[in-house]
């Protein structure tokens, strides 16, 4: 089954039953995200973890999936005092603590505190699609540069972080698929010297593409950087298992993450043309952020994106 999904934050749901209007739409994924890297995201997701929320999605015929900057979750702020090797390094050898914040895979014990620290999350946030995104630090400066972590490239470092992350999830979850994020600048290149994990897949998330034009618009700078990192990266993994991650219906971004809401960029034509590139390299797996896409905004700007997006999806994959 191909993925037609939409990501929210759990408070988006007060007011509107997104599990009725995804299942009506003919969507079969409703996922959450709660915030950035050093939250506490357990918390923060509260009544849409529980195994009476997941059951309610699956009867409504919908995965219940979760996306997640995980980072803080990981690897706690408070372990610096103990444990400051933990932590990575930044350019100038100094380990850093707090926000934004990575980890250094290279001090003892490290991997192992990841691995465990990602099967307890697993255990937590098991789904019935068997896909875990469970993200590290979104931020290049943040991953450790000190000597032994600098014989790696951005990428491989991603890989060897998503590669810890998907041991601990296939100790709870033998059948998990877990998520390399594609997202910041440095992930978008090939790796050098680690290979990625069988249980990884490729997400492509090309957020700051511009949505004033397609991302295929050969006269755009941005998104072709985009596009042309895309076809660089789908050389190596497989597009069947690809997931593009968009940001076609994200009002907090849109928005700046701040009120008043504003409408969505993404018209009709930009996400239909964006669909048929994608599909056109293979990729049949999509979700994008609806962050914010709540009542109010409903009210203020009505369905009709959201209504066109499903429409879409399931033209092109079918009901």
């Amino acid at each position: 089954m191909y993925k037609k999904g939409i990501i929210i934050a759990p408070e988006d749901m007060n007011g509107v039953d997104y599990l009725q209007k995804a299942a009506t739409l003919g969507l079969n994924t409703l996922a959450f995200h709660t915030g950035g890297p050093n939250h506490n995201l357990l918390d923060a997701l509260k009544d849409v973890r529980t195994e009476e929320f997941r059951e309610k999605c699956r009867q409504a015929g919908l995965n219940c999936e979760y996306e997640e900057h995980a980072a803080g979750q990981f690897l706690p702020a408070e372990l610096f005092e103990s444990h400051p090797e933990y932590f990575a390094c930044n350019r100038e050898g100094i380990r850093q603590s707090g926000k934004n914040t990575g980890w250094c895979l290279s001090s003892a014990g490290m991997k192992e505190y990841i691995t465990e620290s990602a099967e307890n999350l697993a255990r937590e946030l098991q789904t019935a699609s068997h896909n875990y995104y469970f993200w590290g630090e979104d931020d290049d400066n943040a991953l450790c540069r000190c000597p032994a972590c600098s014989r790696y490239s951005i990428a491989d470092l991603n890989i060897l972080n998503a590669n810890a992350i998907a041991e601990g999830i296939r100790r709870v979850d033998p059948l998990a698929n877990v998520s390399l994020l594609a997202y910041s600048s440095g992930t978008f290149e090939l790796p050098e010297k680690v290979e990625p994990h069988e249980a990884l897949f490729l997400e492509f998330a090309p957020y700051r593409r511009h949505y004033d034009c397609a991302f295929d618009d050969p006269a755009d700078e941005v998104n072709t950087k985009f596009r042309k990192d895309l076809l660089k990266l789908l050389q190596y993994y497989p597009a069947e298992r690809t997931h593009v991650l968009e940001y076609w219906l994200d009002v907090s971004y849109f928005s700046h993450y701040t009120t008043p809401l504003k409408k969505v960029g993404a018209t009709a034509e930009l996400m239909k043309r964006d669909l048929e590139f994608y599909y056109s390299c293979g990729i049949r797996n999509f979700s994008t952020f609806a962050a914010m896409m709540n009542k109010e905004y409903f009210d203020e700007f009505g369905e009709e994106e959201l209504n066109v997006y499903a429409e879409l999806l399931n033209q092109m994959l079918g009901e």
